[in-house]
């Protein structure tokens, strides 16, 4: 069975573009829209107004998902790392030597008593 290899960044990147491109492709078409309506109405204060509320959702958005995402990548890295240090730590301990497949290192049941007495003592 094939194992799925993690995304790259790249690919994050592309998708998160995918997903972003026509929402900045639409408000940039409505800003170039109202501000040809304006060239031929320089006077018209209803226009003024939505240019600037358009342009500033424009601001209000790229920081609202430039927040975003530096948080949901901080918090990625920070998963992916704790997730790299678990194989690390975990790829050090030994084979065990027994049929036994557990790297429990608990206290089971042993032997003899002999032994069981002697540990506790």
């Amino acid at each position: 069975q094939k194992k799925k290899s993690e995304p790259s960044w790249s690919d994050v990147n592309k998708c998160l573009i995918n997903f972003l491109a026509p929402i900045w492709d639409a408000m940039e078409k409505n800003i170039a829209t109202i501000k040809n309506q304006l060239s031929t109405d320089p006077d018209n204060a209803d226009l003024k107004e939505r240019l600037a509320a358009a342009e500033k959702a424009n601001v209000l958005l790229n920081d609202k998902m430039q927040k975003l995402f530096e948080k949901s990548i901080t918090k990625m890295q920070a998963h992916h790392s704790q997730a790299n240090d678990a194989l690390t730590a975990t790829s050090v301990l030994p084979k065990p030597t027994s049929p036994q497949t557990s790297r429990s290192i608990g206290f089971g049941l042993s032997i003899s008593f002999l032994i069981s007495f002697t540990a506790c003592s």
